[in-house]
């Protein structure tokens, strides 16, 4: 780990949650030449155990 604090930075609040939502959502848009693009993702982690909810990665590509 690069931060050897990093642990000790960390707020120790809801601790009582079992699993965290992670997304990512990226876009992309050329005016020139007419192109636009995006992909969105998003996954449940378990904080214990295997995750219940996985969404297919989802893209799209547009040239106008």
């Amino acid at each position: 780990m690069s931060d050897r604090d990093y642990l000790k930075e960390i707020a120790h609040k809801n601790t009582d949650e079992i699993s965290l939502m992670s997304s990512v959502n990226m876009a992309y848009d050329d005016k020139i030449k007419n192109i636009t693009g995006g992909v969105f993702a998003e996954k449940e982690q378990l904080l214990s155990g295997d995750a219940e909810y996985t969404r297919a990665v989802k893209y799209s590509l547009i040239k106008r």
